[in-house]
């Protein structure tokens, strides 16, 4: 029996047969799958941020196939095959590990860093000796890379020879920071129409790439990663604006601009004031009181919460599974799980999902839902909605499931 990957690269060779093959992908070349190549990865990236084991091994599949993709057309024009890059990157594991392949002695992971990059600029001095050009530290820092990133990376090659501020943390961030105020000055003056009334576009596109070349240096300083903090910002202005578009809807806001922001500073204020807790070693301190609540709306979710927790029959901790607990102005403002699926294989259900009424029109409940499907966004999901509680899960992206009509299904 043939292993998994030689029977993928039996499939690709099949793929690029000039007769039998798919034309598709016969007319692919090294530039038209590129674009292709950089989105797996990227796809791999977001199932890790995710959490999401059985989209991650799907999509580390699609980021390999990408690889044979590469290597078979590599193989065809007489480049290289398959074999050729595996043994390329096992010899340069081998040769950037010497501590663990030989008998050099690295001490610590900080050291392991340091030789690395030395090993790497070695074997930039030998391709630019090969190609018979100058050696620069900014060499292999690739062009594709997204524009922040790759803005960090030539900033740390450079500060390796001491082009760089001294210092770090926040003595090294302090003249990166006069430097952005300085960069956005320049801007603002660009801006400012000149004596005929214009402005040139080219002039303020050069100062908008200054500012944002200095913001990525001052997230180097900081030691952040400027596409991480960015990708968060996105992510939180998407989460405050979805609940600025609910309660614009529910008041009749329309497009009032002061309308509008005066709901984005509520939602931001209503985020400053709720913390949500992962539920580990025990249910909260206000937990029977919530608990009475909910008994005496007819509710008994958290019943049965407590009945499971104290036996150790549901505890949320299998993998995937999560209880966490919404506090609001430090009280205790709701609490909600995610377990498996045990009708469903592989899907996942939320359950003993209970908010308080003094905080149903506040956001905690969407927020606590949001932080539950998040890391779950590729699997099946299930929720038994309450009566009149269906407009909420139905607002998530759940469709009622018309076999029993309480429980709505969510698949993505």
């Amino acid at each position: 029996m043939s292993r998994p990957l030689d029977r993928l690269l039996a499939i690709m060779a099949r793929l690029r047969d000039p007769e039998r093959g798919c034309p598709w992908d016969r007319e692919q070349d090294f530039a038209t799958i590129a674009p292709y190549t950089i989105e797996e990865a990227y796809e791999v990236a977001d199932a890790i941020a995710r959490g999401d084991m059985a989209g991650l091994k799907d999509e580390l599949g699609d980021l390999l196939f990408q690889v044979v993709f590469h290597a078979r057309i590599a193989e065809e024009a007489g480049h290289f095959a398959f074999d050729d890059v595996a043994a390329a990157i096992a010899d340069k594991m081998v040769r950037r590990h010497p501590h663990v392949f030989g008998d050099a002695q690295i001490a610590s992971a900080a050291a392991q860093s340091e030789a690395w990059e030395t090993y790497k600029a070695t074997e930039r001095q030998a391709r630019a000796a090969a190609a018979g050009t100058r050696e620069s530290v900014l060499d292999g820092v690739a062009l594709a890379l997204p524009a922040l990133l790759r803005a960090a990376k030539i900033q740390s090659r450079a500060a390796r020879i001491g082009f760089d501020w001294p210092g770090s943390g926040w003595a090294g961030a302090r003249p990166v920071i006069a430097k952005l105020a300085e960069e956005i000055a320049e801007l603002e003056a660009e801006l400012a129409p000149g004596a005929d009334g214009d402005s040139d576009p080219e002039k303020i596109e050069d100062e908008m790439g200054d500012v944002l070349f200095a913001a990525a240096n001052l997230a180097r300083k900081l030691d952040l990663d400027p596409e991480a903090a960015l990708r968060r910002a996105i992510a939180k202005f998407e989460r405050r604006f979805r609940q600025v578009e609910t309660l614009a809807a529910e008041r009749g806001t329309g497009r009032d601009l002061d309308a509008l922001e005066a709901l984005w500073q509520l939602v931001k204020r209503r985020e400053t004031s709720l913390r949500l807790e992962s539920v580990i070693d025990a249910l909260p301190a206000e937990f029977e009181a919530m608990r009475e609540e909910a008994r005496a709306e007819g509710h008994r979710m958290l019943d049965a919460l407590a009945t499971e927790w104290a036996s150790g029959v549901q505890r949320f901790d299998r993998q995937g599974e999560a209880l966490i607990a919404a506090y609001m102005d430090g009280a205790l403002a709701g609490i909600g799980g995610i377990t498996l699926e045990p009708a469903i294989p592989g899907a996942l259900r939320m359950r003993r999902f209970y908010i308080r009424a003094p905080f149903r029109r506040s956001g905690v409940a969407r927020k606590l839902a949001t932080v539950l499907l998040e890391p779950h966004a590729a699997k099946r999901l299930t929720a038994n909605a309450a009566a009149g509680s269906e407009a909420f899960w139905e607002a998530l992206g759940f469709v009622p499931d018309r076999r029993d009509g309480r429980t709505h299904i969510r698949t993505r």
